[in-house]
């Protein structure tokens, strides 16, 4: 994972973590109000405080990580803000599907990430919501790469987001499907 992200990610779980819970799999899950989805295998979830994001992990927040975005709001940001950082794209209520990937890879590209190549995009739906899902890879600042997959979409205002990233060597090709089932399975409660 990308440095300065994994460590902006880290501060955002870390500062509101009141927990670090096993979620087991096959057991659905609550994911933001109205959606759940089932998990395929065990995750380590960091619960927090903060209502808008949550991060789960399977080895470890360096190697992957799974963001659950839960109802950001117009003008939030993906990532939580260090104090200089006003350049950070902003969620609109009225994104386009396109202009959401673009918020997620110009957040990841804001948090240190380079070469970002998105590819494989395509409609989704979450019962009648529309939603995008698309690949990604990037290199982060030590040259890894990393490969990941987004589902986002926008219900009432709010934006939604379930997006996994890993190392391309091992850590994602070998959680790759059962990310896969996983956003499948995400649905209106």
């Amino acid at each position: 994972m990308l440095r300065t992200t994994l460590v902006a990610l880290i501060l955002l779980v870390l500062g509101a973590c009141t927990s670090v819970v096993l979620v087991k799999p096959n057991q659905p899950e609550k994911f933001a109000e109205g959606y759940v989805f089932d998990p395929q295998i065990s995750w380590n979830a960091f619960k927090s405080q903060n209502d808008e994001r949550e991060i789960w992990t399977l080895d470890g927040l360096a190697l992957n990580t799974l963001l659950l975005v839960k109802g950001l709001e117009e003008g939030d940001t993906l990532f939580e803000q260090t104090k200089d950082d006003n350049k950070a794209p902003k969620f609109r209520t009225a994104m386009r599907p396109h202009e959401v990937g673009e918020f997620i890879t110009d957040s990841l590209a804001q948090g240190g990430a380079h070469n970002i190549r998105t590819f494989d995009l395509r409609p989704a739906k979450i019962g009648s919501v529309e939603a995008l899902r698309f690949s990604f890879e990037f290199l982060q600042e030590n040259d890894l790469e990393v490969n990941g997959d987004a589902l986002a979409w926008i219900d009432g205002g709010k934006f939604y987001a379930l997006i996994f990233q890993g190392a391309s060597i091992y850590y994602y090709p070998n959680y790759k499907d059962s990310v896969e089932r996983l956003m499948a399975s995400v649905r209106k409660a």
